[in-house]
C-alpha cells in the first residue's frame, strides 16, 4: 500500500497533481487508487499506516529496524527485503516515510523458528542487511557506521561487545 499526502499553494494545483499521480500508479500497476479528498475519507485511508505498529505489536518476536534510504533506492530495497525474508525463514514488513527515506523494517521469527535458531538468524539478517546497504546504497559515514555497529550489537552477548558497547557509551556520556 502506498499513502500519498499532497500540499499546495491552490486547491487546482492538488487536483492536477492528484490527477498525474493516480496516472502513474495505474500506469505503473497499482490494482486501485482511492482519492481522499475529504478530512472523513483521508483520515480513514490513514488508519492503517498509524495502526500498523500496534498491530505487529502481538508478535511475540521480533526486532525493529530502522532504515534511512535515498529516495532512489526505496525501489530497490523493497526486492531485497523480499530475498531476506525468503533467505532466512522471516517476515520483513517494511512501512515508512518514503518522502524522507524512513522506513521501518521488522524482522519476525516465523512460529516454527526455534528461539535459539533466532538468536542466530537475526545477526546474520542484520549483517546481510548492512552488507547490501554498504555495497549498493552508499550511505553517508555516519549511517555506515551505525548500521555496522546495529549488526554487532545484535550479534549477542559476547562479552567483548558489551565491553565494547560500554566503552561506545561513556564516550557520549562525557
Amino acid at each position: 500500500m502506498l499513502l500519498v499526502e499532497l500540499d499546495g499553494n491552490s486547491q487546482g494545483q492538488v487536483e492536477a497533481e492528484s490527477n498525474a499521480i493516480v496516472d502513474l500508479c495505474l500506469e505503473a500497476g497499482a490494482l486501485d487508487v482511492y482519492v481522499g479528498n475529504t478530512p472523513a475519507t483521508e483520515k480513514r485511508m490513514w488508519n492503517p499506516r498509524r495502526s500498523w505498529p500496534r498491530h505487529l505489536s502481538h508478535l511475540p518476536v521480533q526486532s525493529l529496524e530502522d532504515i534511512v534510504v535515498p529516495l532512489a533506492q526505496i525501489p530497490h530495497l523493497m526486492p531485497e527485503l523480499e530475498r531476506l525474508s525468503r533467505q532466512y525463514n522471516v517476515l520483513i514488513p517494511c512501512y515508512g516515510h518514503a518522502a524522507d527515506g524512513n522506513l521501518h523494517a521488522t524482522i519476525v521469527k516465523q512460529s516454527e523458528t526455534l528461539l535459539e535458531e533466532w538468536q542466530v538468524k537475526l545477526p546474520q539478517v542484520l549483517g546481510t542487511c548492512t552488507g547490501w546497504w554498504c555495497n549498493s546504497v552508499e550511505p553517508s559515514v555516519g549511517a555506515r557506521h551505525w548500521l555496522q555497529a546495529r549488526a554487532l550489537l545484535a550479534a549477542g552477548d559476547d562479552p567483548a561487545l558489551i565491553a565494547l558497547q560500554q566503552r561506545i557509551k561513556q564516550a557520549f556520556d562525557r
